[in-house]
């Protein structure tokens, strides 16, 4: 499909939360307090579009960032990050480290409030189990620690490589996400045949695609598995 504006791809983003409102849904957690972007990614294995559902994973992934240096990042990384914050993909922390807390604050009201059912939040436990703890003790749904190890994330990211080349996964234009896709590695350790997310450079970050592989492992582990019927582009 042809470019897609900052205000289309929030409008795409809009009807499809509508229209999806109650389904079923997974999460990963990624922190980031400096240097990277602390990222939460909703995964829904089914999309209702239009009235009509179709199997396939769209991401809605929510970002948080502290508000220091955020325009020597933008050089650094060569991406429009202020642009991003203006149109609401990233919300910036004051400060020069992301507060915990309020991103704790945000999850909880994501679960609590919608966007879709949250069956189970996977997390990198680095320096993220106080926080997942804390939103465990409010019982809203099964929060996982999921050890970033290829034992743990082969199967999840062979499973996103398979869905992007067959074109069953959604992203709904987020220019985050598009922007970290170009970033990501997906190849076997050539020891162990072992897969886990990799980037080419500090610069170039991956932050939503570990929350999206995290979550994917808790997918994976949900009672009933997932078919893949859908024929939805990758956009």
């Amino acid at each position: 499909m042809g470019t897609v504006s900052g205000a289309d791809a929030l409008g795409l983003r809009t009807q499809f939360l509508e229209q999806n409102f109650d389904q079923n849904c997974w999460a990963g957690f990624d922190l980031g307090e400096i240097s990277d972007l602390t990222s939460y990614v909703l995964i829904f294995p089914r999309a209702t579009i239009g009235g009509e559902t179709t199997e396939a994973v769209t991401a809605i992934p929510y970002f948080w960032m502290p508000e220091y240096g955020l325009l020597d990042k933008e050089k650094l990384w060569g991406v429009p990050l202020s642009s991003w914050v203006r149109e609401g993909w990233i919300k910036l922390i004051d400060g020069d480290m992301t507060d915990p807390r309020i991103v704790r604050d945000d999850i909880l009201k994501l679960c609590t409030d919608g966007p879709g059912r949250v069956q189970s939040i996977g997390y990198d436990p680095w320096k993220a189990r106080v926080m997942m703890s804390e939103i465990a003790d409010t019982k809203v749904c099964e929060v996982m620690a999921v050890p970033q190890k290829p034992s743990e994330l082969t199967v999840p990211c062979r499973e996103l490589k398979q869905a992007i080349w067959e074109k069953r996964l959604w992203h709904l234009n987020n220019p985050v996400l598009k922007w970290m896709a170009g970033n990501l590695v997906l190849e076997p350790d050539e020891s162990t045949g072992g897969i886990r997310p990799k980037k080419l450079s500090p610069h170039e970050k991956i932050d939503g695609f570990q929350a999206l592989i995290t979550g994917w492992h808790r997918l994976l582990a949900a009672p009933a598995k997932i078919s893949w019927d859908g024929n939805i582009k990758f956009i």
